[in-house]
């Protein structure tokens, strides 16, 4: 008896300094929040969508491309142009000659390769010797492509695939959001597991704490030897380390929370309240071919390659139709006024004095290898894309078959978690009951108290693993953003 009472004093003396540090920062007060925010899993998937800085960032992509398909419109808008301008001529014995001039225009090209011009013009010339004269011009000029340009197909190429880049940015905005609330559920879901298990830790120091007052109340009376109490109050310890970590993994996960949600750095210190229940089973995955379907309509990965497919169709009948000489028909038709003022000069427009033009206009370029070489190019980068998007196919969809996968094995290990705590439960009672009895000892006890927390803890993780698979299953099937009722624009 001398020897196992000089090994508990050893081991006191060897425990306590740590002992005394563990409750000092466990009872460390915790900093006050200024405010706190009440929150669902939908609740932090919103509030990411709504506040979180790097998507407003990407957001700005949407602005640019509708930027460049207003330029591309602009190639079809009627263009007013004007001209004036004075001259002085000397002409020798017969003095100055004064000349103004002066031209307004309006002109617009249609999608048909048709382009019409209606202009007018005037001119005054003031001679020292002839006096004044004037003249005014009002015509109509018509030009239509015949060979290059003709096409409304080639035309509109470039309008139509700018106003595709602005679908293909909107597409991946709602990629980028879609991870972004699944990474924003997931912290959610973190934010819950860290304090479960902080409750677990808490209720299993209060469990150690109970059985080490236990057991020394039966040291004292004489019921169990001294030495017991060594394997209480090192279990005790190990309790007391554990709360320190549980606590600081609980900040840890409110500040990713808050990271993703809150559009200040002031935010981060703010609490969270309104944890609901991470139920592990209650939820059922829909069958494997459901969210296969949905992926192939819903991911915005998908949609982008297939818009970039399109758009690529677009380059090919744009750098096609340069392959075309260009052959245009212009015509030209005025009538002309003259007098010794410019205002009459207007008046005698509808006189005698017309003018009429009608040519063609050739251009070609021998040999044509740069736009040759686009054509090959586009062709090529069509290629591409198609077989990037059946790649894709094939990628996304063994990412929804493994996510299913998963959710569905994290559905079974909640289950089986829940029942080995239950177990455990037992378990501990027997170990409990043997010591109270004499034929078990408080090391049993606190191995039996050890499995439960760790048991416990498996449960709460299991069930959060559950909520986390469901969450990758939606993001990866791309039905997220509609399970959580917010929408996207188609195109």
């Amino acid at each position: 008896m001398t020897v196992a009472v000089l090994l508990l004093r050893a081991y006191r003396r060897a425990i306590a300094p740590a002992i005394a540090c563990v409750v000092a920062l466990s009872a460390a007060p915790a900093q006050d929040h200024p405010s706190s925010l009440a929150l669902t899993a939908r609740d932090a998937a919103l509030q990411a969508l709504a506040n979180n800085r790097a998507l407003r960032v990407r957001r700005f992509d949407i602005a640019a491309a509708q930027a460049d398909a207003a330029i591309a419109r602009a190639a079809f808008d009627p263009v007013l142009s004007g001209e004036a301008s004075r001259s002085i001529d000397d002409v020798g014995p017969r003095g100055e000659v004064e000349t103004d001039r002066a031209s307004l225009g309006v002109a617009v090209t249609a999608p048909t390769g048709t382009t019409l011009g209606v202009d007018s013009s005037i001119r005054r010339d003031d001679a020292a010797a002839l006096g004044e004269a004037a003249s005014a011009r009002v015509g109509v000029t018509v030009s239509q492509a015949l060979l290059r340009g003709a096409r409304p197909s080639a035309n509109l190429a470039e309008l139509r695939a700018a106003r595709l880049d602005v679908s293909i940015s909107r597409w991946e905005l709602a990629g980028f959001a879609l991870e972004l609330a699944a990474r924003a559920e997931d912290a959610y879901w973190d934010l819950v597991l860290a304090r479960q298990s902080l409750v677990i830790v808490r209720e299993s120091l209060t469990l150690a704490e109970r059985q080490r007052d236990e057991i020394v109340e039966r040291i004292a009376v004489g019921r169990l030897a001294g030495v017991e109490q060594a394997a209480a109050d090192a279990e005790l310890a190990i309790r007391r380390q554990a709360l320190i970590d549980a606590e600081a993994g609980e900040a840890v996960a409110r500040i990713r929370l808050l990271a993703l949600i809150e559009p200040t750095a002031a935010g981060l210190s703010r609490a969270v309240t309104g944890a609901e229940s991470p139920d592990g089973t209650a939820e059922l995955a829909d069958p494997v071919d459901q969210h296969l379907a949905l992926a192939r309509e819903r991911r915005p990965d998908l949609r982008q390659a297939r818009l970039l497919i399109e758009r690529e169709e677009l380059v090919i009948v744009r750098t096609r139709d340069g392959l075309l000489p260009r052959l245009d028909l212009f015509a030209s038709f005025g009538s002309s006024g003259y007098a010794r003022s410019v205002g009459r000069a207007y008046d005698a427009i509808d006189g005698d004095v017309h003018d009429a033009t009608v040519g063609l206009r050739v251009e070609y370029a021998f040999g044509r290898r740069a736009e040759r070489a686009a054509v090959t190019r586009a062709v090529a980068t069509r290629a591409q894309a198609e077989e990037a998007l059946a790649n894709l196919v094939i990628l996304d969809e063994a990412d929804v078959r493994i996510a299913h996968i998963d959710a569905e094995r994290a559905r079974a290990q909640a289950v089986a978690s829940a029942a080995s705590v239950t177990a455990q439960e037992a378990a501990l009672e027997v170990e409990v009951e043997k010591l109270r009895v004499g034929s078990g000892t408080a090391l049993d006890v606190a191995r039996a108290q050890r499995d439960l927390t760790q048991r416990r803890l498996e449960g709460a993780e299991a069930a959060i693993a559950r909520r986390k698979a469901l969450t990758a299953l939606y993001r990866d099937d791309g039905s997220l953003l509609d399970r959580r009722g917010i929408q996207v624009a188609e195109r």
